[in-house]
């Protein structure tokens, strides 16, 4: 191509420019000028309708369905259904299945905390920790860290020998087997991913992707400054230490379907990981109206790149803002892996509010197990507050997230080259020391525990792209806006829980 271009140009050079040079016509000015409008007029139309004379956009517009249609992402109304791998059955209670195993519940596992004492003293972790500055790398339950919240669950895991008969699991040692519950069979759930024909991913695609980032939009209006979402902020005890602030990332609060509080109200809580999530609420608000179906007020109370922690204020904040409000249902989606990964020295004393990291991916100095320790066991009560009110509580795990999943890493000149997918077992074995936390902590507040990667995985495997070749990550952990609106399924229960009947 390049080539070619040269010698085009030497030949335009030689044959046309300097013919016309030597002209004295007074129509060579005119045609010169009409000749340009003519390729203005032609460019107009190239881009308006690119699809018309570019084999990119050609391709582009073959493999692109429209934003309205669902993914099959192993079942064909995966949208229309409101199960995932990690069947939610009440707060508090998870139930899953593998290819051998069937979970029977019998009753709501109970949590004990061992302590409420903030903790003083380093646990072996954070001894590890001291010397690798990396968390640890095995799974680690989360009874082991010092003074969390440990599970005793009231459940016998057993293998499915007929599926025409009953399951009825064996009694706990303690436990009555009056309340012991009789479940049909389950049938067993493949873990590997089914084979399918994909589209092929193009490079107008993968841009496209990266830079799909307008979460948003169709979001409602900023709050006011006298609404009752931001006066009823209240921070009973001050933060004693100089807390980093960017002030390129306000505190945000957008209202969507707003003055329909009769409906129900839903608050959630996070940092852009819930910004990202919006467009899938949007679709359902708009769907809502659609069909003349009520649609509660959505309150989006975000900060990017700040922890809904109790490490920074905004969490005890938002905690008292909720108790005032008493919405129906909130929503925390955290990025867990940025703010939780403990390097401090594990001789360190403790004092509170406990320490989050800053930079993402980094171990920080500023943070130790103590630190993650009291962060989970503040988090947990809390958490438990706001479900004794009887407010419905959703808490968003840590799915897989990779250096590779991010789309910008794909292209290779004028191709596309998509990483092998990963394994959503093996991420949970690599980061089990955090997971366990999380699940304790959930579990223990009596609140609902939701996977995102639910929605783009088969089975065990985490897809990078869609059935068309749409890339489900724009950037840095972040799902794409057309992913969120069209496939991102799991958070339609949460809008459910926040609906009031009439």
């Amino acid at each position: 191509m390049v080539l070619v271009s040269l010698v085009l140009s030497v030949l335009t050079y030689e044959d046309v420019e300097k013919r016309l040079r030597r002209r004295k016509s007074k129509m060579v000015t005119p045609l010169l000028v009409l000749g340009v409008v003519v390729l203005g007029i032609l460019a107009l139309f190239v881009y308006n309708r690119p699809e018309s004379y570019s084999s990119i956009e050609l391709e582009l517009a073959q493999s692109t369905m429209e934003e309205d249609e669902t993914l099959d992402f192993g079942s064909s109304s995966v949208t229309d259904s409101d199960l995932s791998s990690t069947q939610v059955l009440s707060s508090g209670n998870i139930l899953s299945s593998n290819s051998t195993w069937t979970m029977v519940e019998t009753e709501s596992p109970v949590v004990e905390v061992k302590s409420t004492e903030v903790p003083t003293k380093s646990s072996s972790i954070a001894a590890s920790l001291d010397h690798t500055e990396k968390p640890p790398t095995t799974p680690i339950e989360a009874t082991t860290a010092p003074k969390a919240a440990t599970l005793s669950p009231r459940a016998t895991v057993i293998p499915v020998a007929n599926e025409n008969s009953p399951i009825v699991t064996q009694p706990a040692a303690n436990q009555d087997p009056v309340k012991m519950q009789t479940l049909k069979p389950v049938a067993a759930v493949a873990t590997t991913a089914p084979v399918h024909a994909k589209a092929k991913v193009i490079v107008e695609m993968v841009r496209n992707a990266v830079h799909d980032l307008n979460w948003n939009d169709g979001a409602g209006e900023m709050c006011e400054k006298n609404s009752s979402y931001i006066t009823t902020e209240k921070l009973l005890k001050p933060f004693p230490y100089n807390d980093p602030t960017f002030s390129g990332y306000p505190e945000t609060c957008q209202i969507l379907n707003k003055g329909h509080e009769d409906n129900g109200v839903l608050v959630v809580l996070g940092d852009s990981h819930a910004d990202m999530s919006k467009a899938r609420f949007v679709k359902l608000y708009k769907d809502a109206r659609r069909s003349y179906k009520p649609f509660p007020t959505v309150v989006f109370k975000t900060r990017w790149g700040r922890a809904m922690l109790p490490c920074r204020p905004e969490f005890p904040k938002n905690i008292e803002m909720v108790k005032s409000i008493k919405p129906q249902a909130v929503l925390f989606v955290i990025h867990w892996v940025q703010y939780i990964n403990p390097g401090g020295r594990s001789d360190r004393p403790y004092t509170g509010p406990p320490n989050c990291c800053l930079i993402e991916g980094q171990t920080c100095k500023e943070q130790n197990m103590d630190d993650v320790t009291a962060i989970f066991k503040i988090f947990q009560e809390e958490v438990s507050k706001l479900t004794a009110m009887g407010i419905k509580v959703f808490v968003v795990d840590q799915s897989p997230e990779y250096e590779d999943m991010s789309p910008n890493h794909w292209i290779n000149g004028d191709s596309v080259k998509v990483p092998k997918p990963h394994s959503h077992s093996s991420y949970k074995k690599e980061k089990g020391w955090l997971l366990n936390l999380i699940h304790s902590a959930v579990i223990g507040a009596n609140a609902t525990l939701i996977d995102y990667a639910d929605n783009y995985s088969h089975g065990d495997t985490v897809e990078f792209t869609d059935d068309k070749g749409h890339p489900i990550m724009s950037t840095v952990g972040h799902i794409t806006t057309y992913t969120a609106r069209n496939y991102l399924t799991v958070v339609d229960q949460v809008v459910n829980a926040a609906t009031l009947s009439h």
